[in-house]
């Protein structure tokens, strides 16, 4: 028989932005807008290059989602033909980025006292066709002496 946790809620975030900052962002929108590049503007640019600048490296790249970020990931690490681990809990973009790859997604069982991956569970996971997890919080493995 299962055993009941208690039911953890998770407050919705409430941002607040002055009336500068809705101006600021509104302009921002129409000054893209009037270019007619919603993609691959200026804007992006210059974010792509102050954040590679800020990290240290050669280049940053924007990417559209957190689905094309793993993909990049998983091209660049070969994954494809081997297994990657995931959180039972993760959304369908992870999952779909291992799948676009032509890796194998191999699910982890979720732990309902912290709704994190157990570090046992990896363990029991890894084979010697797994190429890797992706650390995604908040289903990280759920020892914080890991972190």
């Amino acid at each position: 028989m299962l055993k009941s946790s208690p039911v953890r809620v998770v407050p919705p975030a409430r941002v607040d932005f002055t009336a500068e900052d809705r101006q600021w962002i509104a302009d921002r929108i129409q000054e893209v807008l009037a270019s007619g590049r919603l993609t691959l503007g200026t804007y992006g640019e210059e974010f792509e290059r102050r954040f590679g600048d800020y990290l240290g490296a050669k280049h940053g790249v924007a990417v559209n989602s957190g689905t094309s970020a793993l993909e990049i990931i998983f091209r660049a690490l070969g994954v494809e033909g081997r297994d990657v681990l995931v959180p039972a809990n993760t959304n369908y973009g992870t999952v779909a980025a291992v799948v676009h790859v032509g890796g194998r997604p191999v699910l982890m069982d979720t732990e309902a006292e912290t709704l994190g991956t157990a570090p046992e569970e990896v363990e029991r996971c890894i084979t010697p066709n797994t190429a890797g997890f992706p650390w995604l919080l908040p289903n990280s493995p759920a020892q914080p002496s890991l972190w």
